[in-house]
């Protein structure tokens, strides 16, 4: 199975090329609405406090929301994260490593090696 992430400002259908390609032949494929995105924003919607602002999920619960699909494969998946989506996969493979059997990550908003500048010191946190 691969399991897709996408990034900010998206939903499942960034992956609709995907969807209908011969990958479907070889692997199931599951492209899914992050907590706040797409079809997910009504509930998330229904979670902001009255007169409160919107609590944005942390990268950490992202994570463990692909994680509780990642589970529900019969073996370790592959995961492909695209953009902030990436941050998510590197979540994922961080905490549920046997959840994942590899990776592959589409420009992640992260300096490419330790010499480039580093980014805001929250960025994560964000």
């Amino acid at each position: 199975m691969i399991l897709l992430i996408h990034g900010s400002a998206a939903d499942h259908s960034t992956w609709s090329i995907q969807l209908a390609s011969s990958l479907r032949e070889r692997f199931a494929l599951w492209a899914y609405d992050r907590r706040g995105t797409g079809g997910s924003q009504a509930a998330f919607e229904d979670a902001t406090p009255p007169g409160g602002a919107q609590p944005w999920p942390t990268i950490e619960q992202h994570a463990d929301d692909a994680a509780g699909l990642a589970r529900q494969a019969p073996e370790p998946v592959w995961v492909v994260g695209s953009s902030f989506g990436s941050v998510i996969a590197l979540d994922l493979l961080r905490r549920y490593p046997k959840l994942v059997r590899g990776a592959v990550l589409i420009e992640p908003p992260m300096a490419p090696s330790d010499d480039a500048p580093a980014g805001p010191a929250d960025f994560i946190e964000r």
